[in-house]
């Protein structure tokens, strides 16, 4: 690919193969499977995949802090590609639905698992493993304590830190969740309410639709019926 730039940073994850990548001035990296590139706004890039390890990669744009060149990191115990699959999946899945919180909270895992590991706090190993827990475990009927039990502290140490880390208490976050899968439930199959509410941890039907409605201003029927 000729130079180029672009408008927004650009964080390239590589699953397979290597691809060589030059700046203007000069300045090589090689990038191979399990490493992230980042490119920051207006920083002119080529990028080239090695003929002999043919490259496969994914990449999300964003805003706010970003290296001031071109730099090469490499993630720890290959967890990178994973959290990478996990959040191209919701973007695919959810689009313009994936709310904003849930989208800087996997770009965050990925970025920690690029940073060395003195620079990882107890908290944010915490929110991760809560987040974690909570896309495994969503469907199943959640308290407070089994999330808290899963962190390995107690629920009134892990709910100010999780609020203080998200700027959600760990139940809205786990209703943010159910939501987005029955948002994709309802976009995607036939499934009556029911059905929907047992898939995605609801009591029932109308605990789906009370919570479905509050938390998006309209009904699970109007959504489904306008393909939204």
């Amino acid at each position: 690919m000729a130079l180029h730039v672009h408008d927004h940073h650009e964080v390239i994850v590589v699953l397979e193969g290597r691809m060589f990548v030059k700046g203007e001035k000069g300045e090589s990296l090689t990038g191979q499977a399990g490493q992230v590139l980042v490119y920051p706004t207006g920083i002119p890039h080529e990028e080239q995949s090695d003929p002999s390890a043919p490259v496969r990669t994914l990449f999300f744009s964003f805003e706010g802090t970003a290296p001031k060149g071109l730099s090469l990191f490499s993630g720890r115990e290959g967890r990178v590609p994973v959290l990478a699959r996990f959040l191209f999946r919701d973007f695919v899945s959810f689009g313009q639905d994936l709310n904003q919180a849930n989208a800087c909270g996997y770009l965050n895992l990925l970025f920690q698992e690029l940073a060395p590991p003195a620079t990882i706090d107890g908290r944010d190993v915490l929110i991760q493993k809560a987040q974690f827990y909570l896309a495994d475990h969503y469907a199943r009927p959640i308290t407070l304590q089994d999330i808290a039990s899963a962190c390995h502290c107690s629920k009134f140490h892990f709910s100010r830190i999780f609020k203080e880390g998200t700027g959600m208490t760990p139940m809205q976050a786990l209703r943010a969740v159910r939501i987005q899968q029955a948002k994709q439930l309802l976009r995607t199959t036939i499934l009556g309410m029911s059905a929907i509410a047992e898939q995605t941890g609801f009591s029932n039907e109308y605990h789906l639709s009370r919570e479905f409605k509050k938390h998006t201003g309209l009904t699970a029927s109007s959504f489904r019926r306008d393909g939204r």
